[in-house]
């Protein structure tokens, strides 16, 4: 999908008063109301459109079809991350000289835990924390 077949962002989510159960989806800069690109008017409305606006506006600039492959190697480089540390840590060699000397000065435990955070930033599912699981 090229960058103008959709509509750029960023988007926005609005009611149009209180009384009216309908939320709409428009770009930011539409003042006038008219040209939705989507209307949510079942079950959770408010959620609905916040859920995609918050989608749209995070996509914003990347290649969505890439979403799933950049986040299968974040679980790649996790998991490569983790038997690093946990090696390293049954070799008794974290914090040890050897330890910069095989890692470079490298920050694999710093690095093992931010793609630790981050997967658990993306998963949805709390009990999700297996690699590979859908998000």
């Amino acid at each position: 999908m090229s960058a103008t077949e959709h509509t750029p962002g960023p988007w926005r989510a609005w009611q149009y008063s209180a009384a009216n159960v309908f939320w709409y989806v428009d770009e930011l800069d539409n003042e006038d109301g008219f040209g939705n690109l989507a209307v949510c008017y079942q079950g959770n409305q408010e959620a609905n459109a916040a859920r995609i606006v918050e989608c749209v506006n995070a996509c914003e600039g990347l290649n969505p079809t890439a979403i799933k492959d950049v986040v299968a190697a974040l679980r790649r480089a996790e998991k490569v991350l983790i038997d690093i540390a946990n090696n390293a840590y049954l070799e008794g060699l974290e914090g040890t000289s050897q330890w910069d000397r095989i890692a470079g000065r490298a920050d694999l435990f710093g690095a093992r835990d931010e793609a630790r955070a981050a997967l658990s930033a993306l998963r949805t599912d709390t009990d999700a924390t297996t690699p590979g699981e859908p998000l």
